[in-house]
């Protein structure tokens, strides 16, 4: 859920938009108890989509272990019904111990992965999940499902998933950037 305000709001009802100067809005993502906070110079809703365009000087911020993440660009999308926020200008991500630079990003706002599955076998000492019987993956708008869903972990992090259905499937929502993805195979 986004909600905004600013100190001086234009509303075009022909048009259904409201112009913003110097917005400040916070994000909340309420399932996962998550809230981004949102400024920048200008901003623009479009009513009827619920899409917010924040341009120059936008920066984001959420609390993490250690202090803020942030990030930094020029101009931001906010899909609100989809949960997505999208750039394809340059963005500086801040976390604590770490600066990233990209060219444009897909984000979602709650990135947390979700499985649920009819069993699961875990192994810390191996660095494997096995999940079987109705697997569902998700996390922002991907969705995988299969009959059985193994992971594999390492020191450095995910190392390999493999899904197994009759048939296993992989759906990832289109992005400003990126065609829709929908697949279907024996092994994904």
């Amino acid at each position: 859920k986004l909600v905004a305000s600013s100190p001086r709001a234009e509303q075009f009802d022909d048009r259904r938009e409201v112009v913003l100067e110097a917005p400040d809005a916070t994000l909340y993502d309420h399932e996962a108890n998550l809230r981004w906070l949102l400024d920048a110079d200008h901003g623009l809703y479009h009513m009827a989509s619920e899409v917010m365009e924040l341009e120059d000087n936008v920066v984001v911020t959420r609390s993490v272990e250690g202090g803020n993440a942030v990030l930094l660009t020029e101009y931001l999308r906010i899909d609100n019904p989809a949960g997505r926020a999208t750039t394809d200008h340059p963005v500086t991500l801040k976390s604590p111990g770490s600066v990233t630079h990209a060219r444009g990003m897909t984000g979602w706002f709650d990135e947390r992965i979700r499985v649920t599955a009819d069993s699961a076998r875990l192994d810390d000492n191996q660095g494997t999940a096995i999940y079987r019987g109705n697997v569902k993956v998700r996390q922002g708008g991907t969705l995988l499902t299969a009959d059985r869903v193994d992971v594999y972990r390492s020191a450095a992090g995910l190392d390999r998933i493999d899904a197994r259905g009759q048939p296993a499937t992989y759906y990832r929502p289109a992005t400003d950037t990126e065609s829709e993805v929908n697949a279907r195979a024996l092994l994904i």
